[in-house]
């Protein structure tokens, strides 16, 4: 173990010396992508990577290490899908020469220098060291120079999520944020809870908003109050009024998205006139609770 952790150690720095002079170009179809599986996709990252490399060229090396079959991509998954899409039939690489268990753990140690991974994607490789590779928490926890009180809490994240919530996630279809408050589920409530949130297109709010509702309730009820997601997301009437500048500022917002609703604005997705009208349902209610505080504090006689 002692030998495996000063192959991370080593990979990385030699990774952090390397990386703008022994750059070598190699042919993208060369490459594998095993531990891609244990990344997050971000379609606007993706989007963002691939103007970079049209506008500016590739300014960093992909990290690659040799293996039986070729060469398996460590680090730079991004960098590598934009070339694709950009139709480039080579990348610049550098080459480490490491374990795979190594392998897996500078991935987390690469992308924390430069703080592109997140606790949901490091529970991922957490959980691949510990379930494929037969490493106890306390050696991985050692190999990665953390204690084992953070790798137990990292696996128990991701091993919380239903099948159907990880492959979502890890294809970027839901946010690492929506997938954290998915995981305060019960497992056999997540894949019903994330059709909830794919078909009213909710966001972080409104599916923290969900969550803490729910958890509240026996799991056995959740379809039914899953049917019902208007009355989970209805604002609280028992909330205070808002300021006025607050209050006004939400009218603006309301009738604009009414507007938007009146007037059939041309959408570029299919999926959002409908997310619209959702919006447009909840703002209204919650203007509505705002005005019923107001009329309920007023003398009937000075209405």
């Amino acid at each position: 173990m002692q030998r495996e952790d000063s192959l991370a150690s080593r990979g990385l720095q030699e990774y952090l010396c390397r990386m703008g002079n022994d750059m070598a170009e190699r042919a993208i179809g060369e490459i594998r992508e095993t531990f891609a599986s244990l990344r997050i996709i971000s379609p606007k990252a993706d989007a963002a990577m691939e103007n970079s490399l049209r506008l500016y060229g590739q300014i960093s090396p992909v990290v690659c290490v040799s293996v039986a079959n070729g060469i398996e991509l460590v680090d730079g998954f991004k960098r590598l899908r934009a070339c694709r899409s950009l139709h480039r039939s080579s990348i610049g690489t550098v080459l480490l020469d490491t374990s795979i268990r190594a392998c897996k753990a500078s991935i987390i140690q690469l992308n924390r220098v430069a703080k592109s991974i997140n606790d949901l994607e490091e529970a991922m490789i957490l959980q691949s060291l510990h379930r494929t590779d037969g490493l106890s928490q306390v050696e991985i926890a050692t190999l990665l120079g953390r204690d084992k009180s953070w790798v137990s809490r990292r696996i128990s994240l991701v091993e919380r999520l239903s099948d159907e919530v990880r492959e979502h996630l890890r294809l970027g279809l839901i946010s690492a944020s929506v997938g954290r408050e998915l995981a305060r589920l019960p497992r056999g409530n997540q894949t019903e809870t994330l059709r909830t949130v794919l078909e009213h297109h909710l966001g972080k709010r409104d599916v923290e908003k969900m969550v803490r509702f729910l958890l509240t309730r026996p799991a056995r009820d959740y379809a039914f109050h899953l049917n019902n997601i208007s009355e989970i997301l209805a604002p609280d009437s028992s909330s205070p009024a808002m300021t006025p500048a607050g209050f006004s500022k939400q009218l603006v917002a309301l009738e604009h998205l009414q507007k938007s609703v009146s007037q059939g604005v041309a959408m570029a997705e299919a999926d959002k006139p409908y997310a619209l009208l959702v919006r447009t349902i909840l703002s209204s209610r919650q203007v509505l609770a705002q005005l019923e505080l107001l009329l309920s504090s007023k003398p009937v006689e000075s209405i």
